[in-house]
């Protein structure tokens, strides 16, 4: 698809959806879009090739786009129901929010709304990240607790409080993690505001997903859930005691496989930008596998599995180089890394981080990253329950 740049007029009240790669300036008049009114003393707007975003011509407009994506007009940006559920809450005090739905359902636009609601009124929104492999808030492999005090565009755009490394990106292979992780990100950004909103991963169907959100309801004990279906893929949720609102998914196609590839790959980027490789004495602190913490939650023994182990030897870690890795402070995780060398004569690890802080404790997740993206240290999925 050939790249273009013209300048488009845009009449008061028009609507439209911008689907990216776009980059949207304004010429002349406004636009608005999640509630953030651009103009010509803004910078412009960038779509990402995995984005699409609602405009709402505020005056009489002129934008100049330039890009492979498309601007549509649209009656309206979202479904009448959207709408109603967004201004049918109160502006504050929502408590604990969970939106919950299958991938590509508009779980991350919606948790973004919600977020924008309470901020026209509220000081700070906090918002936890769930969905491990395509995380907008943290890198990838880790759920993220996020606030901001202004409206957002994307959840990308909320400051990063605090992280628990899960150590892979799919649920499957880290469900366990995933729950607690989620509990204690929730429980952590309750301590902090009245309003958490939590997004989900898009593991909600099969026995397996039904588990996963089962077992974070009960984690979390939301007030609020809101579910985006297609159909009913989340029918088992009645009669659960809970709070439901049941809202359509976006009608939108499904992000293809280059589209998650491409924003997992910038969350990586973004996460080691400015990195260098920083060596740590192996003899002064821990490493373990991330499967480790709930080994000994259940009592269970290392059983040939490395990835369960709370002590690694240098001789593991030898075996696990460029793994992805969570640095941490005590059980506080700090930064994201990826095993550089291994050294055990001098019985030292060689980390590329942006870490700059003290660690004492390093947990090997399940994951090398390469050249050639992703690969799996450990291919059979742990068994939940």
């Amino acid at each position: 698809m050939e790249s273009f740049c013209i300048a488009v007029f845009l009449a008061k009240g028009s609507r439209f959806l911008a689907k990216g790669p776009l980059r949207l300036a304004v010429e002349k008049g406004s636009i608005c879009c999640r509630g953030i009114i651009f103009s010509q003393e803004n910078e412009p707007l960038v779509v990402k090739i995995w984005e699409s975003f609602d405009l709402k011509a505020v005056e009489d407009s002129q934008i100049r786009l330039a890009g492979t994506g498309r601007l549509e007009p649209v009656e309206a940006a979202y479904p009448s129901e959207w709408s109603a559920f967004i201004d049918s809450l109160p502006p504050r005090g929502l408590g604990k929010v969970m939106v919950a739905g299958q991938s590509d359902t508009g779980k991350s636009t919606l948790c973004v709304l919600i977020a924008n609601r309470c901020l026209s009124t509220a000081g700070e929104v906090h918002l936890v990240d769930a969905d491990v492999g395509q995380s907008s808030i943290g890198p990838p492999t880790v759920i993220g607790l996020g606030r901001s005090s202004r409206h957002l565009l994307r959840l990308t755009d909320a400051e990063f409080v605090q992280g628990y490394f899960a150590g892979d990106t799919s649920p499957a292979f880290c469900i366990d993690e995933v729950i607690e992780g989620t509990r204690l990100m929730v429980q952590e950004a309750q301590r902090m505001g009245e309003t958490t909103i939590l997004d989900t991963c898009g593991l909600v169907a099969g026995p397996l997903g039904e588990y996963l959100t089962r077992q974070i309801l009960t984690a979390v004990r939301p007030d609020l859930v809101v579910i985006l279906e297609r159909e009913e893929e989340l029918s088992y949720l009645k009669g659960t005691g809970n709070k439901i609102v049941r809202l359509p998914a976006l009608p939108a196609g499904k992000k293809d496989l280059q589209a998650r590839r491409a924003f997992r790959l910038s969350q990586y980027l973004s996460a080691l930008r400015q990195s260098k490789i920083v060596k740590y004495d192996l003899a002064s602190m821990t490493v373990e596998g991330y499967l480790a913490r709930r080994a000994r939650r259940r009592g269970l023994a290392q059983d040939g599995n490395p990835l369960r182990s709370s002590n690694l030897t240098c001789n593991d870690l030898v075996n696990m180089k460029q793994a992805i890795v969570g640095l941490h402070r005590g059980e506080r995780y700090v930064e994201l890394g990826v095993i550089d060398s291994v050294d055990c004569d001098e019985e030292a690890i060689r980390i590329l981080t942006t870490c700059a802080s003290e660690v004492d404790r390093v947990i090997v997740g399940n994951l090398r990253l390469g050249d050639a993206g992703e690969t799996r240290l450990l291919q059979a999925q742990e068994e939940p329950g």
